[in-house]
């Protein structure tokens, strides 16, 4: 390396570090993240090398701070005699290699120190990001160790290999994954609302001025698209409208990147039992977003992002994706870490429903840690269920007790701490909760029972189901006293009370089982007298339209006959080549809307029921030629048909 390359990165240094020290923007910040939260520092490796030039690994911790204090007097030197010779003529003189070397390598370890101390400010929703590893955001990794064990020792492993360089949030990419574009080079890339001002969205606009839960500007990040992603996008949508999943699976060989496009291509895969194939489309997905990543998004441990913008929205459900592929899969750790980070990008509202399942993964669990952060979740009150009727009218707040998986979860997780406990206090708190559920969704305890097949002949069952069938009419009757006389209102919250039971009935009955947790539910209700009745929240109708097929643990599959997808075109889509020729050749700009409207008409002359039945395609499946070539109308596409 030349003398003025070395003293051109000197200069950029330099100037990077007084443009760091004079300014609060944090975008294109590259240096390792504030250690402000356990996932931050698991994601960032802050690890430092050797203080000192000499190397010795026995110097204590003054001799280090000695050494380093000796090393930046002599670059403050160096540099007083450099501008001394430049000032007097003298030509400047070539430096040491080794010197110039140890003078970058003391300044990046001094950067962490100089980041740590500057930042006060608590991350987002701290009590949702703190709690996230970074290792189980990366699915193989944690398949991996749950099959075969030994996590720890290759989790120390793994960590010491990371030593000096970043991490990949979602995992490493596959071999052959090339690195996606950012916004510059055709693709994806993420702004902040303080580079690109919006309007937050209720209830976050509603909030008073230092409300912890209002993120700053700062904070609040959203994707973009580039035109050429956009003119992809377009392209995609006219291949969707085609109804062709052939189609779609050469769209996406030739667009490797296109997000729309892999998860549309994911979900059909899976529908046909491909699902190792369909995994693996949803974890490029994640590897294009993880490539525009802001640095900040990653330093500040995440952020807001705001659901209802369309650049955002394929982000929420490729992570969704990703947890109902935990749930099949069996992985409560990976799931719970995704929905975590699901829930934190917008916990006010929710988009995806995570708080519906995010106590599943940690009963499924079963860990102390778990147990009690989930304990810690809900005593926060940091985050409520918010929900306002479509005019605007009226505007609805309930904390998380509201709803019926996270009530009994939470008892759930305090008769476990009584369990290993074994105190009064302990005792007494965990009672308290699972009365309070009981009184409040009384008809969880009786689906429970029937579920588990339980013998509830005794009187003891039997005086127990009594009194939640009883407290159960009482609950829906007390609907009205809520909300007014509003028929439909009452329906949609009684639609929304019985949904959310049913999903969390059906997801933890397993997991509710055992004979001690049914005498112990049992022990309560003996407790409990004529208690006041407290209606149903309104909050809860914004779960009255959730799905419940999105929370179920298996995937739906068609027969294997009826498999309309071509092997060798998914092989094509699986394979990475970003300089394949294109497959859609794009009109002139004036004549694209002749073109769309072109594929429109034919699109509903076959009635979205795929290709037009008077043509036989030789490269379609062997089973549809010959059902095909059945027809008499049918010809092979290229051959002329014989005269009549």
């Amino acid at each position: 390396m030349s003398y003025r390359a070395i003293q051109r990165l000197r200069e950029e240094r330099e100037s990077t570090a007084r443009d760091d020290d004079g300014s609060d923007t944090e975008d294109d910040y590259d240096g390792p993240p504030v250690r402000s939260s356990g996932f931050a520092a698991s994601f960032m490796d802050n690890s430092s090398s050797s203080s000192s030039s000499d190397g010795e690994s026995g110097d204590e911790e003054d001799d280090d701070a000695s050494a380093k204090y000796d090393a930046g007097e002599n670059v403050i030197q160096k540099q007083r005699s450099k501008s001394s010779d430049q000032k007097a003529g003298v030509a400047p003189r070539e430096e040491n290699l080794d010197e110039i070397l140890n003078e970058f390598k003391l300044q990046d370890d001094e950067a962490p120190n100089k980041v740590e101390n500057s930042s006060t400010s608590a991350p987002w929703f701290d009590i949702i990001t703190s709690s996230i590893d970074l290792r189980d955001l990366d699915f193989d990794f944690v398949m991996r160790t749950s099959l075969l064990g030994g996590g720890d020792s290759e989790a120390s492993s793994r960590a010491g290999n990371r030593r000096g360089r970043q991490a990949n949030l979602f995992g490493p990419p596959k071999d052959g994954w090339p690195r996606a574009p950012r916004y510059v080079g055709g693709g994806i890339g993420m702004v902040t609302y303080e580079s690109a001002p919006r309007q937050l969205p209720w209830p976050y606009s509603d909030l008073k001025t230092g409300d912890e839960r209002c993120a700053p500007d700062s904070e609040c990040f959203s994707f973009q698209y580039s035109d050429s992603y956009q003119r992809d996008c377009r392209d995609f949508g006219r291949v969707q409208m085609s109804g062709d999943v052939n189609m779609l699976a050469l769209f996406c060989a030739h667009h490797p990147f296109s997000i729309d496009a892999l998860l549309q291509l994911s979900t059909v895969l899976y529908q046909t039992s491909q699902s190792q194939e369909g995994h693996v489309l949803i974890q490029r997905a994640l590897w294009v977003y993880e490539c525009s990543f802001l640095n900040s998004f990653i330093k500040k441990t995440f952020g807001f992002m705001d659901h209802d913008l369309q650049e955002n929205q394929a982000f929420f459900e490729t992570l969704f994706r990703m947890v109902r592929i935990c749930h099949v899969a069996g992985l409560p750790r990976a799931g719970l870490a995704y929905s975590k980070l699901l829930l934190s990008l917008d916990p006010l509202r929710d988009p995806k429903n995570m708080l519906l399942v995010l106590d599943h993964f940690v009963t499924l669990a079963n860990t102390k840690e778990d147990d009690q952060w989930l304990v810690d979740f809900m005593e926060s009150e940091t985050i409520s269920i918010f929900e306002r009727r479509e005019d605007g009218s009226k505007e609805y707040e309930c904390q998380l007790e509201s709803l019926p998986n996270l009530a009994y979860s939470y008892a759930l997780a305090l008769y476990r701490n009584f369990q290993r406990e074994q105190t009064t206090k302990s005792e007494d708190k965990a009672k308290g909760a699972m009365k309070r559920a009981l009184l409040n969704f009384p008809s969880v305890f009786e689906r429970i029972l029937s579920k588990n097949d339980v013998d509830v002949s005794s009187a003891t069952f039997q005086k127990g189901l009594q009194y939640t069938k009883e407290r159960s009419i009482l609950v829906l009757n007390a609907i009205s006293s809520a909300v007014g006389d509003s028929k439909e209102i009452q329906s949609r919250i009684a639609q929304a009370h019985d949904l959310t039971i049913r999903i969390f009935v059906d997801s933890n009955f397993k997991l509710w089982g055992l004979s001690n947790i049914h005498a112990f539910m049992l022990s309560c209700i003996e407790e409990l007298g004529e208690e006041p009745v407290k209606p149903l929240d309104p909050a809860l109708l914004r779960y009255a339209n959730c799905d419940p097929v999105d929370f179920v643990d298996r995937f739906q599959t068609m027969p294997a006959e009826a498999n309309p997808l071509d092997r060798g075109l998914v092989a094509h889509a699986m394979n990475v080549e970003t300089n394949r020729p294109r497959f859609m050749q794009r009109a002139a700009q004036g004549g694209r809307d002749d073109q769309m409207m072109e594929m429109i008409a034919n699109a509903q002359q076959q009635g979205f029921a795929g290709p037009p039945t008077e043509m036989i395609d030789p490269d379609w499946p062997l089973l549809e030629v010959f059902w095909r070539s059945a027809l008499p109308w049918a010809h092979v596409e290229g051959v002329e048909r014989p005269p009549e």
